[in-house]
């Protein structure tokens, strides 16, 4: 199945480079949806949608993790485009995972384009021994890097506690580790269409983490959580507040210690 949600981020990060965002530059993006999705992503994006700053602060996280990394891993890649868009040395491992025919689909444009294509692991991550799986098929010798952007929202919070210990417990050093959940504390109408339409196009339902849960879980595999909420991913990058009320929480987690910032 081709993810609608996949498209949907997509139209968004290129009706944001069209508009000369100072969130988001993806001249790819358009290529992996559609016309009535990008008249979507229009209508619902004004002034600023979450997930623009989401992305922004993960690639921040990619291209100046805390620690210098030599192995990159997405899971539930999607359309993402950063390993065509961005730079990285030649002697690091970019790994891309995701649903069969989403990594088909994706080969399939970048090769009609003549782009590169990724290392890809084809893998539908429905329960902890896929995340295993994904995990055996990289080094744990080397200092790796995971992101997971709209995944684990859709997720249980019992999948991401396991996830979580899975992949702090597999590499020798911490790895860093970039993705986001959804807060209970409120259920906004944004959040309530949103549902709405993801299921009519048969995607999963949403899954909410506390963020005083999530930081407990890093804390007990020695792992600090900097919780990032819209507004303060507003102010940084936009210096102001959040006009919506999405509780969408970004976690940028290293080991103890470290410091990051964007």
């Amino acid at each position: 199945m081709i993810s609608y949600t996949a498209q949907v981020l997509a139209a968004r990060r290129a009706l944001a480079t069209q508009q000369g965002s100072p969130l988001v530059a993806d001249p790819l993006a358009h290529l992996f949806t559609t016309e009535k999705l990008l008249r979507f992503a229009e209508e619902t994006d004004a002034p600023v949608h979450v997930v623009l700053l989401r992305a922004r602060l993960l690639e921040d996280l990619l291209l100046r993790p805390p620690y210098p990394v030599e192995q990159i891993v997405l899971l539930g890649a999607g359309f993402d485009t950063k390993r065509q868009r961005l730079t990285f040395l030649p002697e690091t491992r970019y790994l891309e995972v995701d649903d069969p025919d989403m990594v088909a689909r994706k080969q399939q444009i970048l090769t009609e384009q003549r782009l590169p294509l990724p290392e890809a692991l084809p893998l539908r991550l429905t329960s902890i021994k896929d995340v295993e799986t994904v995990l055996r098929q990289t080094s744990p010798e080397l200092p790796t890097l995971l992101l997971a952007e709209g995944f684990f929202m859709y997720q249980s919070e019992s999948f991401l506690r396991d996830a979580l210990a899975a992949m702090v417990g597999y590499y020798r050093k911490k790895p860093v580790l970039g993705f986001d959940v959804l807060a209970p504390d409120q259920s906004p109408a944004e959040i309530t269409a949103m549902g709405a339409r993801i299921h009519s196009a048969g995607e999963g339902a949403w899954s909410y983490v506390a963020p005083a849960h999530l930081e407990a879980t890093l804390r007990s595999l020695g792992m600090r959580a900097d919780l990032w909420s819209p507004d303060r991913l507003a102010t940084t990058y936009l210096g102001r507040d959040y006009p919506g009320t999405t509780p969408l929480y970004v976690c940028c987690a290293f080991a103890r210690g470290l410091t990051w910032a964007p």
